[in-house]
This record gives C-alpha cells, structure tokens and sequence, in this order.
C-alpha cells in the first residue's frame, strides 16, 4: 500500500501509472490519508494522518505501508518530527522505515528543475506537471 497525504496526490500518481505503463495493472494501491470524503471539493490536508498512520502498522499487518510526504512545510514537519523514534533514515533508499519493517517514508525526490521550491520548501508532487 501506498499512502500519500492528499486526494490530488493519489489522483496524480495514478493518472501518471496509467500514462506510463498503461499495458500494465498497478502492483500496489494508492490511498489518500486525506480525512474528508472524497465527494468534497476541498481538502483537509491528511499529513498529520499520513504519519500516524505509518506509526500504527503493526508486526502482524499482511501489508507494508509506505508513505510519501511533499517537500513542503507541513510534509518535512511530519517526516522529521512526527514519525516516532522507531523510524530510522536509512540513506541507501533515501526513505525512513519503521523497527519492525512494516512502514516506510520518504519525502518526494527533488528533481533539478525544482530546486528552487525545495529550496522555500514548497514542493509538493502538484508542481512537477504542467496544469494540463
């Protein structure tokens, strides 16, 4: 499973999947950790939720749960201070995962071209496409 902070996000990483690899069914699920019901307009922003979530994955889970927080102010808060201690940043993969393996999380990966926005921290996956 993979978890990302709001509805936009899940609806943008699947358009892309399905832009990509469109000969190919998506091995993993994509789920919004957005609080409020999809048949709103607006969004409540589910970093908060994002984080403990990934908190919570238990040993037993059948599942491993990953987590992808923007570059922005709120996503580099909950990456850096809201994880718990049990979460270690393993450099190899650029990802923090949880003691028992059954979580993970990274921030987005900051492409040349956006340098400037993680720079200001304010990168979310919404500006690495053009509107249309």
């Amino acid at each position: 499973m993979i978890y990302v902070e709001g509805k936009t996000d899940e609806t943008i990483l699947n358009t892309a999947w399905n832009k990509l690899f469109s000969d190919r069914p998506m091995p993993y699920s994509i789920k919004s950790c957005d609080p409020l019901p999809t048949s709103t307009s607006g969004g409540a922003g589910g970093t908060d939720t994002l984080a403990k979530l990934l908190s919570t994955m238990r040993d037993d889970s059948p599942h491993i749960a990953i987590g992808i927080f923007d570059q922005d102010e709120e996503g580099i808060k909950a990456y850096n201070k809201k994880l718990p201690s049990y979460f270690t940043e393993v450099p190899q993969i650029g990802a923090k995962v949880s003691e028992n393996g059954k979580a993970a999380a990274f921030l987005l990966p900051v492409p040349s071209e956006k340098e400037e926005y993680a720079k200001f921290h304010n990168l979310c996956i919404e500006f690495y496409f053009d509107d249309e």
